[in-house]
């Protein structure tokens, strides 16, 4: 025969003060190892994503360029600051220039600073421009994490700048 266990109605169940305050210890030593290593993960994410922007358009510019048969041109909204934003024009058979694309201010306090301000396809795809680097990082964190290469063929290419 089984014996039935009683029940004492009269205990509490539940966590004590003891218990609460460890489990707190333990969150609290989680998060002042995790926030530093989320927020780096996040400033080079930001900085991932414009760079792969970046690299988008130019391999637009270089295939509108090939695909037209027209000179395309990516022009940076600052001198050689590419942080502000860029254009990418077109010039039609006539002589006119069409604005095809524009990329407005980067994101994330994001600094892309590049050799030229402005990147030029002939009609073949390659540069008609010298070739160039552009520079992509958050300062001081993370100055120059990312290099974009432009090279004479027209390829992009990036590359983590150790």
């Amino acid at each position: 025969m089984l014996k039935q266990q009683k029940f004492n109605r009269n205990k509490i169940s539940g966590f004590s003060l003891i218990e609460l305050a460890v489990a707190l210890a333990i969150v609290g030593v989680l998060m002042f190892y995790a926030i530093p290593s989320y927020n780096d993960f996040s400033k080079r994410q930001a900085i991932s994503n414009e760079a792969n922007d970046m690299l988008g358009d130019l391999g637009y510019a270089r295939a509108l360029a090939i695909e037209s048969g027209n000179v395309v041109t990516i022009t940076s909204v600052g001198t050689n600051n590419w942080s502000n934003g860029w254009t990418i024009t077109q010039t039609l058979a006539d002589g006119t220039t069409e604005i095809t694309r524009r990329k407005d201010l980067v994101s994330n306090s994001v600094s892309m600073i590049g050799t030229s301000g402005v990147i030029t396809y002939d009609s073949i795809g390659t540069l008609s421009s010298a070739p160039m680097t552009i520079s992509v990082g958050i300062t001081p964190e993370f100055p120059n994490f990312l290099s974009i290469r432009v090279l004479a063929s027209g390829m992009a290419s990036s590359n983590r700048v150790l």
